[in-house]
């Protein structure tokens, strides 16, 4: 198998993955599907009361979050290609990610709604795009 056809693969399977993740969270009370802007991402949006639920499930996947919503976002992660696709993280926001190898890289975003109500809920699978060296 060439190197792009294991890549490829590799993104089928972590696509499975995440889509099999945002339907296990859609099933939860109190969690509901929105259209997502982007293509390729599956966009929730989940009310206050559903976040334990949410939050087992997430890491039992991803494992902690690399950037919870309490703490600050550390320099190496501000400058992760991914954090810089998906327009950021802000100080109240939570990032999921696992990396998966060949430049893949599995993702939950919790974007909180300014009255605390509820909170979008963003799954993706990042592809980071290498430049062949120059010759």
């Amino acid at each position: 198998m060439s190197a792009d056809a294991e890549l490829e693969a590799a993104r089928q399977e972590a696509v499975r993955r995440q889509v099999d993740l945002g339907d296990r969270l859609a099933a939860l009370p109190d969690v509901r599907r929105e259209e997502s802007r982007f293509e390729g991402e599956i966009t929730l949006v989940a009310e206050r009361s559903a976040g334990d639920a949410v939050n087992a499930l997430v890491e039992g996947e991803l494992g902690p979050a690399a950037k919870s919503a309490d703490a600050a976002l550390t320099a190496e992660l501000r400058q992760h290609p991914l954090v810089q696709a998906i327009g950021g993280i802000r100080g109240n926001q939570s990032l999921y990610c696992r990396d998966l190898g060949q430049g893949l890289t599995s993702y939950v975003a919790y974007w909180p709604w300014g009255g605390g109500a509820c909170f979008t809920i963003k799954i993706g699978v990042f592809l980071r795009r290498v430049a062949p060296p120059l010759e």
